[in-house]
């Protein structure tokens, strides 16, 4: 979203002489900030079935415990 918006307040996009975004190609910006709205998407609104499973498998990892369940394919 973040990318359009600065596509359309670009130079190649936006009428007349004096654009409110003067990059041709935003994606210095947009490409950060889309990261950084990843990030605190996965920080403010963690997943607690994920936790979970990445608990026990870090405990399997570790000790190898469950793996004779394991489907090898």
């Amino acid at each position: 979203m973040t990318s359009l918006g600065l596509i359309i307040l670009s130079p190649a996009v936006w009428p007349g002489d004096n654009p409110p975004v003067g990059l041709n190609n935003p994606a210095i910006i947009s490409m950060p900030l889309g990261f950084l709205a990843c990030w605190l998407g996965s920080v403010l609104r963690p997943d607690p079935v994920a936790e979970r499973r990445f608990a026990h498998l870090n405990v399997r990892a570790d000790t190898g415990l469950g793996a004779e369940r394991a489907v090898v394919s």
